[in-house]
């Protein structure tokens, strides 16, 4: 599985695949005692309860302020695997929940890592644009002001707007649940055809809905038909595989297979 470690915003290095947004995001915890990589650690085992593929985030920020890397960036995050969310770099977490508090050093930790990733894109002539989570989902996340911490207006730019000093945001009320978000529609290229491409853990599509339906039928139960290659689904098809004797039966379908 994935290894965690401590990073400072300046050590962000840009990934091979194609980046256009960073998504904000924040926990399902509020517990203090979870900090750096063992918060990482801790919701990586909560994904993977779920039948994940593990961590969903790319980075994630403790109440102290410290960094930890996460999924690696090289694979998409699991929130925005979807079409609506293809073509960004990273989710960034921070550690919070609805109504709960959240501290100025996080806050600070984030729009300084927001602002390492910015500025990598743009020494190579891209422009990074910035999204919460509730605005392609409508779970009220993140719950705190990411609009006034990393300055933004409706182009999404960071430092489009006014900065508002996360000293002052930490004691903002939390944008909870009853608040009514818009769904957004993102312009990204449609997914491609069913059986065009491989198919492995932390792909989404209605091509993994099919191959799920498909191992189902077949007497390898997936847990579930959601179109999301997780832990459950990985382990259907190495069971697929090994009673067909593929070899490896390594969990990957290439098109086709299956």
């Amino acid at each position: 599985m994935w290894n965690f470690s401590l990073i400072k915003p300046a050590d962000f290095r840009v990934p091979a695949r194609k980046v256009t947004r960073v998504f904000l995001h924040c926990t399902d915890s509020d517990n203090a005692d979870l900090v750096g990589v063992g918060l990482a650690a801790e919701v990586n085992r909560w994904h993977l309860a779920n039948g994940w593929a593990g961590i969903g985030y790319n980075f994630i920020v403790d109440k102290i302020g410290q960094i930890s890397t996460a999924r690696p960036l090289e694979i998409q995050p699991a929130a925005q695997l979807g079409p609506d969310g293809l073509g960004n770099v990273a989710t960034i977490a921070i550690s919070t929940h609805l109504s709960k508090e959240w501290t100025a050093a996080e806050l600070e930790a984030t729009r300084e890592l927001v602002r390492a990733i910015v500025e990598a894109y743009a020494a190579i002539g891209v422009e990074i644009t910035i999204w919460g989570h509730t605005e392609i989902d409508p779970r009220p996340c993140p719950v705190y002001p990411w609009r006034q911490l990393m300055g933004l207006d409706a182009s999404r730019r960071f430092g489009s707007a006014p900065f508002v000093d996360p000293g002052e945001l930490a004691n903002e009320p939390p944008i909870v649940a009853t608040r009514a978000w818009p769904k957004l529609t993102i312009a990204d290229p449609a997914q491609p055809p069913i059986g065009a491409r491989p198919l492995f853990e932390g792909c989404h599509g209605d091509d993994v809905t099919k191959l799920q339906a498909t191992l189902t039928g077949a007497g390898f139960d997936t847990q579930g038909i959601d179109g999301w290659f997780g832990r459950n689904t990985f382990n259907a098809v190495g069971a697929w595989q090994r009673a067909h004797s593929v070899t490896p039966a390594n969990g990957i379908v290439a098109p086709g297979e299956i």
